[in-house]
């Protein structure tokens, strides 16, 4: 074929949470799809991959359909393979993918990569002159392109289809046959078209049947039965004419070097429980110290903060926007006080770090997933809820100068002692997300560190730097004033002005955080400062926070170990 090559994409696999993945492209209407040859090699060591097999599974976001396929093998000497995009997958919008590599029945799989499918001039919809049988069950559940097909096409169709099918059985029946002896499979076929309710036509018509999503599907199995009726009445309480949103914060996945007790096997079951509300409630926010972050492996964390990622944002029916904050334990640094503390007299070099861009890649931050709106990539945003005339924000209280480096090339400021808030990511909230609010609306911040100015009593080696300048801030834009915003803290220097004089004064529900791991709530910093306790332990615990904007109430209700609680705005 002469351009055997011209719909291929070459790319490597070196390291599981290397994103080297770029967006990648279809289209509508192609036949066979699109090559994407991949080579594994063990960090960049291309070698013989006799035990590995390669899946590839997608979900298009615009329709809602996924698929899963096997690569087939083009070089095991070279570690390479090939899949080809299915025509199922190619409809018009945003596909997000993943690759699993299989070595011992053990799977890894690489962050989440996108690919955009783009239409065709000439039409809208999938060509029907292609032979796959997924692409028509596609366009048959599209019921707006439905009128397009005539019934003498859906005939010409079905019978190309079974005209196919019978040739392949006839050239294939000798390998058939060595595959299932004696019709073992085909019996067990026959029966799956019974789900023990229905008894199904068809296989086909099985499998095209509506599946009813629930928390069964969820990553992490169902939903524990001893707490599903409190999920139930939680979700049930929810005043959905409100505005909601699920504040899950501090479950510390991973565990706790000197407390064996805090070994979390609850911590994705506990976010399997907020994500139930998934469909109640506006926003889903995770508030940070997602994981605990002092065990050795660096690429054991990555993993932890990808698993935790894929759960949240994909892990359920995504009828809610799902944010997540940072927390000081999300860097992993926790590992570098160790070894700064002589604790780990093994190690030789300080312990390497999580960076900020590496959070920002594995959580998706570049692809705004959710229509918010960022500082870039940055790990902080805000979203208008026009709907519910209220503005959410999320700020990354660990905004640490990563540039500022010890003599050992350590750096000075780590997440797990060093919290904050820097000029841009503060000039942003001053000038950006606290600009052109509309009078009718309410603000609420989340972020993982108190607005109150004490990170850790007893702790003198942490800091919190520049939490003034946002409380100022704050105050500025209720007030509807001009404040003058600066800080002489070296490397942490801030000064520019905050002008609120022209917008006039806002309604500002509160400032909704974690890190303590116990509800507090204080007003000493000019408006509500609520905390919420942790999720970490065997007993769960998170907030539903809804905002009364007639009524300038910020109500919380509580799962698990949190209480119900009230506050006026």
């Amino acid at each position: 074929m002469a351009i055997d090559k011209f719909k291929r994409v070459d790319i490597t696999l070196d390291k599981a949470n290397k994103y080297i993945l770029d967006d990648q492209l279809a289209k509508v209407g192609d036949i066979k799809g699109r090559d994407l040859v991949v080579q594994i090699t063990n960090a960049g060591v291309v070698q013989n991959q006799p035990d590995i097999s390669l899946t590839f599974s997608w979900h298009n976001k615009n329709v809602g359909n996924s698929g899963m396929i096997d690569f087939v093998t083009v070089d095991r000497t070279q570690g390479i393979f090939k899949v080809t995009f299915p025509e199922a997958m190619n409809n018009t919008g945003t596909v997000l993918a993943t690759i699993g590599v299989n070595e011992d029945d053990n799977w890894t799989f690489t962050p989440n990569f996108v690919i955009k499918v783009e239409s065709n001039a000439y039409s809208a919809s999938i060509p029907l002159e292609s032979d796959d049988w997924a692409t028509l069950l596609v366009a048959l559940n599209k019921v707006n392109h439905i009128s397009e097909l005539t019934e003498e096409q859906l005939n010409i169709y079905l019978e190309k289809s079974k005209e196919a099918w019978e040739q392949f059985v006839e050239a294939n029946k000798d390998i058939i046959s060595a595959i299932d002896p004696g019709g073992v499979l085909l019996d067990e076929i026959v029966k799956a078209r019974n789900d023990g309710e229905t008894t199904y036509a068809s296989l086909a018509k099985r499998l095209n049947d509506p599946i009813a999503i629930d928390d069964n599907l969820l990553i992490d199995g169902p939903i524990h039965a001893s707490d599903k009726s409190a999920l139930d009445t939680l979700k049930i309480g929810v005043n959905r004419d409100l505005f909601n949103f699920v504040f899950f914060t501090d479950p510390h996945v991973d565990s706790f070097y000197s407390e064996p007790s805090r070994i979390n096997n609850y911590s994705l079951q506990h976010l399997s429980n907020a994500l139930y509300l998934d469909e109640a409630v506006d926003a889903i926010v995770s508030g940070g110290d997602n994981i605990d972050g002092w065990s050795d492996s660096l690429d054991g964390q990555l993993n932890l903060h990808q698993q935790y990622a894929t759960k949240l944002l994909f892990g359920s029916l995504n009828r809610s926007d799902k944010f997540s904050l940072k927390g000081n334990h999300d860097d992993c640094s926790g590992r570098l006080l160790e070894y700064k503390h002589g604790r780990k007299p093994y190690l030789t070099e300080p312990p390497k770090s999580i960076t900020n861009q590496q959070i920002a890649d594995i959580y998706q931050n570049k692809q705004l997933l959710f229509g918010e709106k960022r500082n870039g990539d940055s790990n902080y945003f805000y979203k208008d809820y026009a709907n519910k005339k209220i503005r959410l924000i999320g700020l990354d209280s660990n905004d640490t100068p990563e540039d500022v480096l010890n003599a050992d090339g350590s750096p000075t400021y780590f997440g797990i002692w060093h919290m904050g808030y820097r000029q841009e990511q503060l000039k942003w909230l001053a000038n950006a997300a606290l600009q052109n609010v509309p009078e009718d609306y309410t603000v609420v911040i989340t972020s993982h560190m108190q607005a109150q100015i004490d990170p850790n009593p007893g702790d003198p080696e942490s800091t919190h730097d520049n939490q003034d300048c946002l409380n100022n801030i704050i105050n500025a834009f209720i007030k509807g004033e001009a404040k003058h915003i600066t800080s002489t803290v070296p490397n942490w220097e801030v000064d520019f002005n905050a002008d609120y004089t022209s917008q006039g004064p806002r309604m500002f529900a509160g400032y909704v955080h974690g890190h303590l791991h116990k509800e507090m709530a204080t007003t000493e910093t000019g408006f509500n400062s609520i905390s919420i306790t942790c999720s970490i332990g065997a007993t769960d615990a998170f907030n539903v926070v809804t905002i009364d904007t007639d009524n300038r109430k910020m109500l919380l209700k509580g799962f698990g170990r949190a209480t119900n609680r009230e506050f006026n705005y």
